[in-house]
C-alpha cells in the first residue's frame, strides 16, 4: 500500500469548498483520486499563509485540499499547549482539557474530524494522531468509544514510536486500516447503468434522488456537483448494489450511528433503501428484521410498514462479524456493537413533504393504524414515534396515477409486550424515543414505566410539530422560543443525572384549548381544538402529584396545612422533626382509563377529519402549508433519517456551515444525540 501525506487547505470551488472544518494534516492513498482531487500546488498555500520560498519548495509534494471521503488518518497539530485537545504531560491524572469553553471546543475538533470520516467513508475503525510540539498521542476510534495512548516524545533516534506507527500504517491492508471489505469503489459502467435507470424510475421523486445520490446535475448528468461522495459497490446477501451519498447520517460518533442509502440493485435493475447501523451484541435486544418477521407472522401486519427484503450481520473478509473492540478496555461489562444492515423494498420520502394539512392527517392516521395493528396483533410497541419515523411512500396505482401512503418505520427500538411486562419496575432513568416527541409524562418522570398511552401521545406531538413548522400561527413570531421551551428543553437532574423535560409540555397537554391559533384555516383550527379536548380529558384522569412523589421525590417537599392564623396570634412553634412523606404510587388505572389508553378515540378523531364521506369537514381548496418556518432560526436543522426534496443534515450539511442542533443540559454541557440516549436506555435494561 502506498500512502501520501498532505497539509490540508481549503477547497476552491463548488459545494466542496463550503467546508467549515478541516484537519491540519491527513494521510491519503497515493492514487488517482489523490492526484485529481487532493493534490494542489504548494504556491496556493503560500499565497494564503506567509511562507518563505524555501518553505514552499519543501511543501511542494505535501500540500492538499481537504477531502473527508479520502482521509485515512487525520492528524491534529497544535503548537500552543493551551489550545491542544489533550494534556501532553507525563502526569497520568492529566488527560482531556475540559476546564474552559475553549478547552471543550478543542476536544470537539478531533471528534468532529473522525465523525466526518465515519460519515463519508465505510469504516469499521479509524486511527488518528494528536501532536503538540515534540509530543504526540495515538488514537483509535470505533462505534463503541475511543482509545488514547499515553503521551510520548518523537523526532529523535531514541523516540521511534511515531516512526513505528507510520511504518506499520504503510504496510497495513485496507481492512487493517479499518475499511469495510464488503464495500469497494464502484465500476464506472455500473454507475452509468444506475444513471441510465433514473428516467425509468417509478416516480419523478426517485429519479431526482438518484441524481442527488450520485452527486450529478439532473440536467447534465456528466457534470459532478460534489467530489465528496464517490460511488461504491456494496455486497449484501450475495447481491451487488451501488451506493454513494447517504440520505441520512447520524451525528453520533458512537452508538447505533445509523446511515441510510438509496441502493441500486445492479442485476435486478431496481432501487431499494438500505439501512446501515451498529447494533448491540445482546440476545435480549432483537435485530430489526426479527420485528418485521413477527409483524408478519403474528399479526399479519404488512400494511403501512416497510417490506424487509434482506438483512445481514456484516462480515469481515474471514467471515466473522464486524464487531467493535474498544469496550474490552474501556468497560468489559458492556457488550460489543456489531455492524448490521437491513434492506427494504420501498423508497420513501419524509413526512414533512406532505402537501396540505388534510393529507398530513391522513399520513399520520396511516401510521397510527400500523401502530395499532402491531400492538394488538403482534404485541409490539414502537416506542419511537416521531416526525422522522413516519414517512411517505409513493406508488403508481391501478389508474396510473401516483398515490401516497403513510408508513411507520424504524422498529429497532421497539419492545414486545412480554418484555414490557417483565420490566414495569424500571431501573433506568432515561426512556427511549426521540426527545421532542416523547410524552409529557415520560420526559418529566424518566423512571416511570412506559405505557401504550405514551406512544399514542407521540402522534399528537408529531402533528403539532408539523403545524408549528409549516403553518402561520399565533406562535410564529416567537417560534424558536416556543418550540425550545416545549419540545427541546432539557434539564439534568443533579441527584442522578437524569434528563428532565419541560413542564410547559405538561401544561399544554392539560389545557382543553390548542397550544396555537392557526391563521387562515378554520378546519385545521377545529381539528386542533377537538384534539386538545381529547388529550386534556386524558390528563385530567392522571394523578400528577402521585407521579411527582414516586418518581421525583427529592423535588417534592412536604407542606403543613393548618388553619390560618388570626390577627394577634403568635406563630406556631417550629416542629422539631419534619413529617415523613408517604410515598403514594400513581394509580395503576390512571393511564388505563384515559381516552389515550388505546388507539380508538384518537384514531376516530383523525378519521373524522380525513374521510371523504364526512361532508361536515371541508378543508380549504388551496393548501395553507408554508415554507419551512424553522429555516433561519435556531431550530434548523433537525435530523431526518429519510429522503427529502429539501435540504437536511447529512454530514455535508455540517460542512456547509449548517450544523445540526445540539441540546444542552443545565450545566452547559452537550447532551447525547437521541440515538445514543435510546441505546443507553436499552443497554441498561
Amino acid at each position: 500500500m502506498e500512502t501520501g501525506y498532505a497539509y490540508q487547505s481549503d477547497g476552491a470551488s463548488s459545494e466542496d469548498r463550503k467546508t467549515a472544518t478541516c484537519v491540519d494534516v491527513g494521510v491519503f492513498f497515493d492514487n488517482d483520486r489523490f492526484n485529481d482531487i487532493i493534490s494542489k500546488p504548494a504556491q496556493e498555500l503560500g499565497k494564503k499563509r506567509k511562507m518563505y520560498e524555501m518553505d514552499v519548495e519543501k511543501c511542494e509534494d505535501l500540500v492538499g485540499r481537504s477531502s473527508w471521503a479520502d482521509i485515512i488518518v487525520p492528524i491534529e497539530v497544535e503548537v500552543d499547549v493551551t489550545k491542544s485537545t489533550f494534556y501532553f504531560d507525563d502526569d497520568p491524572a492529566k488527560f482531556l482539557r475540559t476546564n474552559t469553553e475553549d478547552d471543550r471546543e478543542a476536544v470537539g475538533h478531533i471528534g468532529e474530524h473522525v465523525r466526518q470520516i465515519f460519515g463519508h467513508q465505510h469504516r469499521v475503525h479509524v486511527y488518528a494522531v494528536c501532536v503538540c510540539k515534540d509530543r504526540a498521542r495515538l488514537l483509535y476510534f470505533d462505534r463503541q468509544g475511543a482509545l488514547v495512548s499515553e503521551p510520548f516524545t518523537y523526532g529523535t533516534r531514541e523516540n521511534l514510536t511515531l516512526h513505528t506507527f507510520f511504518y506499520s500504517l504503510s504496510h497495513m491492508s485496507r481492512e487493517q486500516l479499518g475499511f469495510d471489505p464488503t464495500v469497494v469503489p464502484a465500476d464506472p459502467e455500473d454507475v452509468k447503468a444506475m444513471l441510465a435507470y433514473a428516467p425509468d424510475a417509478p416516480t419523478d421523486y426517485i429519479e431526482q434522488q438518484i441524481y442527488h445520490t450520485l452527486s450529478v446535475d439532473p440536467k447534465r448528468p456528466e457534470v459532478k456537483t460534489s467530489t465528496q461522495w464517490p460511488a461504491y459497490e456494496l455486497t449484501m446477501c450475495g447481491k451487488r448494489y451501488i451506493i454513494a451519498r447517504p440520505t441520512f447520517v447520524s451525528p453520533a460518533l458512537y452508538g447505533r450511528c445509523t446511515r441510510g442509502y438509496l441502493a441500486y440493485d445492479i442485476e435486478g435493475r431496481a432501487v431499494r433503501f438500505l439501512k446501515d447501523s451498529w447494533r448491540p451484541d445482546l440476545e435480549r435486544v432483537q435485530p430489526e428484521h426479527e420485528v418485521y418477521e413477527r409483524l408478519k407472522a403474528r399479526g399479519g401486519v404488512t400494511e403501512n410498514v416497510l417490506t424487509c427484503l434482506g438483512y445481514e450481520d456484516v462480515p469481515n473478509s474471514d467471515g466473522s462479524w464486524q464487531l467493535t473492540r474498544t469496550h474490552k478496555l474501556i468497560n468489559p461489562s458492556r457488550p460489543a456493537r456489531g455492524h448490521y444492515r437491513i434492506l427494504f423494498e420501498e423508497v420513501c420520502r419524509p413526512l414533512i413533504d406532505f402537501t396540505d394539512f388534510e393529507e398530513l392527517a391522513v399520513l399520520v392516521c396511516d401510521a397510527m393504524y400500523a401502530h395499532c395493528c402491531a400492538w394488538e396483533g403482534a404485541g409490539i410497541l414502537h416506542r419511537d414515534v416521531s416526525v422522522n419515523n413516519i414517512m411517505i411512500f409513493e406508488f403508481v396505482g391501478d389508474d396510473g396515477l401516483v398515490e401516497r401512503r403513510g408508513m411507520l418505520c424504524d422498529w429497532d427500538l421497539c419492545k414486545y409486550a412480554e418484555q414490557m411486562e417483565s420490566s414495569q419496575k424500571s431501573r433506568t432513568i432515561d426512556r427511549t424515543g426521540t426527545w421532542s416527541f416523547r410524552s409529557a409524562l415520560s420526559v418529566l418522570f424518566p423512571g416511570k414505566p412506559y405505557y401504550l398511552s405514551d406512544d399514542i401521545e407521540s402522534f399528537i406531538h408529531v402533528y403539532h410539530y408539523c403545524v408549528l413548522r409549516f403553518h402561520l400561527t399565533s406562535c410564529t413570531k416567537t417560534l424558536a422560543r416556543h418550540v425550545e421551551s416545549v419540545y427541546e428543553f432539557v434539564d439534568v437532574r443533579q441527584s442522578d443525572g437524569a434528563h428532565i423535560g419541560s413542564e410547559d409540555k405538561l401544561k399544554q397537554m392539560k389545557l382543553s384549548e390548542p397550544p396555537m391559533e392557526v391563521l387562515g384555516n378554520p378546519t385545521l383550527d377545529a381539528f386542533l381544538t377537538e384534539l386538545a379536548q381529547l388529550y386534556s380529558r386524558h390528563y385530567s384522569m392522571i394523578d400528577i402529584d402521585g407521579y411527582r412523589e414516586t418518581y421525583d421525590p427529592i423535588q417534592v417537599k412536604p407542606v403543613n396545612l393548618s388553619k390560618r392564623r388570626r390577627s394577634g396570634e403568635s406563630p406556631r412553634p417550629a416542629q422539631s422533626e419534619e413529617p415523613k412523606v408517604t410515598q403514594v404510587a400513581p394509580r395503576r388505572t390512571m393511564d388505563a382509563n384515559g381516552p389515550l389508553r388505546d388507539h380508538d378515540a384518537l384514531f376516530k378523531l383523525f378519521v373524522k377529519y380525513t374521510s371523504d364521506k364526512n361532508t361536515e369537514v371541508l378543508w380549504p381548496e388551496e393548501t395553507t402549508k408554508r415554507e419551512d418556518l424553522f429555516k433561519g432560526t435556531s431550530l434548523a436543522h433537525h435530523k431526518n433519517n429519510a429522503f427529502s426534496s429539501e435540504s437536511f443534515p447529512t454530514s455535508q450539511d455540517v460542512e456547509e456551515g449548517r450544523p445540526g442542533k445540539k441540546r444542552k443540559g443545565n450545566d452547559g454541557s452537550m447532551l447525547p444525540a437521541d440515538d445514543v440516549q435510546e441505546e443507553e436506555a436499552i443497554l441498561r435494561g
